[in-house]
């Protein structure tokens, strides 16, 4: 799961903690010991530049991606790892029987 989180610069150059937030979600859920009312599935696929260009223009998620131009508008410290995280936590963020 870690690599599915971006770490870098996010708690001391960003006012957003939205990163963050599905891990530290995760890492309570597992401190109460409520994780085995969850299921954990392995395959999960994150979504790609293409899912997002439904949502986005393609010249946003070019510069998403590349670090470039307007990228900055979500007010988070780009990184290669950030791009990853996104696309983890904005799939996550449909029901699994959405997902099949």
């Amino acid at each position: 799961m870690d690599e599915q989180v971006c770490f870098e610069n996010i708690p001391s150059a960003s006012f957003s903690k939205s990163p963050l937030k599905p891990y530290l979600v995760m890492q309570r859920i597992k401190n109460i010991g409520l994780t085995k009312f969850f299921q954990h599935s392995a395959e999960f696929n994150p979504f790609s530049k293409e899912d997002f260009k439904i949502a986005h223009p393609e010249f946003y998620v070019q510069n998403f991606y590349n670090g470039e131009g307007n990228f900055t508008t979500n007010s988070l410290p780009w990184s290669k790892k950030l791009v990853n995280s996104v696309g983890c936590t904005n799939k996550a963020r449909i029901p699994p029987s959405a997902n099949d």
